[in-house]
């Protein structure tokens, strides 16, 4: 597969996990209808929580507030069932991708010519093999049980924001592409650094394999300090740049976090101004401070 850009977006990444699983997909349609009924339900407990509220500071129904809790707890059991089977079924599934996607490598390896193994490192091949097949497998993770679910979980919360109060709803709405924007310009600032120290970690690891590979060499001619300067300098060279990296992103997490934080502040006084003036229930503002700290935690 040749692809035109790698510009590290999501839908390169999803492109690429369909090329070498195509099982995939049919996995993935299953967790999406699966998170939106499940993100969905969680919902409920918010808004059964916002009736009782309201219930409490208007004429309390005791026999109506014990069914609502009762029902809320129903759903948590449900909620915890549900997550307990798909978490099962997930793992089993992403298994056998990496099971699969192994194979598939292994068979390629075989059918490559013999000059492509004599030009690259034994070492190096494996490494990057381990590493690609663990990457692989935890993307898959991330797409299943992050990506999917949180799509669903920002269209829900924006939508019920809205039906709630739609100030704070466009505010929320609004927030979004600023911070996908942000994630999209950190990951290209990173992205660079990533490979590189990556590449690097990788000759280290051929480095050390040919150096166990071929011991007795080294030996013979006396070559230890040799083989040890070199694997020093290029883990010294991996450290600078993680260091460099880390930098970049603990830069990058400040921003985002003080911008988060004051449209959560702002969310906050809003929702407190219209109780103020009477065009919020109590209820509401319970309802809207759960979602606003739910939105911005995802």
């Amino acid at each position: 597969m040749t692809m035109k850009k790698e510009d590290g977006s999501f839908v390169e990444f999803y492109k690429l996990i369909l090329f070498l699983v195509p099982d995939f997909k049919r996995f993935a349609m299953q967790r999406s209808m699966i998170s939106l009924a499940y993100e969905s339900l969680k919902l409920v407990p918010v808004y059964l929580v916002k009736l009782i509220v309201d219930d409490i500071f208007g004429v309390p129904d005791i026999k109506k507030d014990a069914i609502l809790i009762a029902v809320i707890f129903a759903i948590f059991v449900t909620l915890t069932s549900i997550e307990m089977v798909f978490f099962r079924y997930s793992t089993k599934q992403i298994s056998l991708f990496q099971t699969r996607l192994l194979e598939r490598v292994h068979r390629k390896l075989l059918h490559l010519p013999l000059v492509f193994h004599e030009k690259q490192s034994t070492g190096a091949i494996v490494s990057r093999i381990n590493k690609a097949s663990h990457y692989m497998s935890d993307l898959f993770w991330f797409v299943s049980n992050d990506i999917i679910p949180l799509c669903f979980q920002i269209a829900l919360t924006s939508a019920l924001l809205l039906k709630t109060e739609w100030h704070i709803g466009l505010l929320y709405i609004l927030s979004l592409p600023i911070i996908m924007w942000l994630d999209n310009w950190n990951a290209k600032r990173v992205q660079p650094y990533r490979k590189a120290y990556h590449h690097v970690f990788d000759e280290a690891t051929g480095e050390l394999a040919q150096s166990i590979y071929n011991i007795k060499t080294v030996k013979d001619y006396n070559q230890e300090e040799r083989e040890r300067g070199k694997y020093s300098k290029l883990l010294a060279e991996y450290s600078r740049k993680l260091v460099k990296r880390i930098a970049i992103e603990a830069w990058f997490v400040t921003w985002k976090e003080s911008l988060t934080n004051m449209v959560r502040a702002t969310a906050m006084l809003l929702a407190v101004w219209f109780v103020i003036k009477g065009t919020l229930t109590p209820g509401d503002l319970v309802l809207i401070f759960t979602l606003n700290e739910k939105a911005f935690l995802n």
